[in-house]
């Protein structure tokens, strides 16, 4: 991710404050880093940013993680299903 950092003001309750400046210390991050992290998972910003399918266009590269499939989401037979369903 390119390091384009900008300040961002965040109200959040005291404790919430105090236990995630213990676990960044205790994981050696910061909480910025923390909240980065986090958004970026949520976006799918990180999801892009880790990328390296040569096979996806360019094009279609900024759609990459926009769709959340389950874990256990079988790709081969849902195609399979599909096109037995479109030649019924």
């Amino acid at each position: 991710m390119a390091n384009k950092n900008k300040k961002l003001t965040l109200y959040v309750d005291e404790e919430v404050i105090r236990q995630a400046k213990e676990h960044a210390r205790r994981s050696g991050t910061s909480v910025s880093d923390m909240v980065e992290k986090y958004l970026s998972e949520k976006t799918g910003i990180a999801n892009r940013d880790e990328m390296t399918d040569d096979s996806i266009p360019a094009e279609f590269a900024e759609f990459y993680g926009v769709v959340r499939v389950p874990d256990d989401f079988n790709e081969k037979k849902t195609l399979r299903d599909h096109r037995l369903d479109r030649h019924r």
